[in-house]
């Protein structure tokens, strides 16, 4: 009865796995760095689909707080790096930019030290290298996930049992016939 029930647990579990769709590469991560990277850019709005830029204004309004800068009028600072992000890293989604500056702030992006001042250059920075940590971390997800769908297409292009028989068959009768 016990192997009755694990053949029945493996047969599920293989039955999911199966219906798992393939092209996604939330299926191909194998560590918590990829999955929270995938997630972020799977599961957030992007910022050039963003028809109200409050989201984004918030966002680095957050930013501001988490580089320890106080409370103050900074409209116009908050104002220009929206402007920035939205003109030149538009296609990035809001979880990328939170996470890009979690990261930053962790120190696992590269030169990203913040000296005083909430600029562009400063946002440039954190979020070229961010761009280089995503590269680097996605690189093995994105290259399992090709090689699976490469696998996937030999095996359909592959013929049937049926058909080799028939192919094999068909060689066979015209090596004797000659």
């Amino acid at each position: 009865m016990q192997i009755m029930t694990h053949d029945l647990q493996r047969s599920s579990t293989n039955s999911q796995i199966q219906s798992v769709k393939p092209n996604n590469l939330l299926n191909f991560v194998k560590t918590n760095e990829e999955e929270a990277l995938v997630k972020c850019i799977q599961h957030t709005p992007v910022v050039q689909n963003l028809k109200d830029f409050t989201p984004l204004l918030q966002v680095v309004s957050k930013w501001r707080l988490y580089i320890g800068l106080p409370k103050e009028d900074v409209t116009e600072e908050l104002a220009i790096v929206t402007d920035f992000i939205r003109k030149n890293y538009n296609f990035l989604t809001l979880g990328e930019i939170e996470l890009a500056y979690n990261l930053s702030v962790m120190r696992v992006l590269d030169d990203t030290d913040f000296y005083g001042s909430f600029s562009p250059l400063y946002v440039g920075k954190v979020l070229s290298s961010y761009l280089y940590y995503r590269k680097m971390t996605l690189a093995d997800a994105i290259r399992r996930k090709e090689k699976y769908e490469m696998e996937q297409q030999e095996l359909n292009n592959r013929p049937t049992h049926e058909e080799e028989a028939k192919l094999t068959k068909e060689i066979l009768k015209d090596f004797y016939i000659k």
